[in-house]
């Protein structure tokens, strides 16, 4: 699991790009992207980037799901609630 907010350093600029530039590797090894969509999505860079950088290669079909963030908040407390 790799979330960006998370493993990407944000605190440290050096640190941020080094992050940003190991992205594209670990999303060529990924096997399926999901992404917590909400209305904003597609207007910050970064995540048209990510989804770019994963489906670059067309000769590779790799599935995309999309999860409204509202549902993910929703699944993971109910994660949290039963175990």
């Amino acid at each position: 699991v790799f979330l960006d907010r998370l493993c990407i350093a944000q605190h440290d600029p050096k640190l941020k790009e080094q992050g940003i530039m190991g992205l594209a590797a670990f999303l060529d090894i990924s096997k399926e992207l999901t992404i917590l969509w909400s209305p904003r999505y597609f207007t910050r860079l970064w995540c048209s980037y990510e989804l770019a950088t994963y489906l670059r290669y067309q000769d590779r079909v790799r599935p995309v799901s999309l999860m409204p963030t509202s549902m993910a908040i929703l699944i993971f407390l109910m994660g949290v609630v039963g175990a």
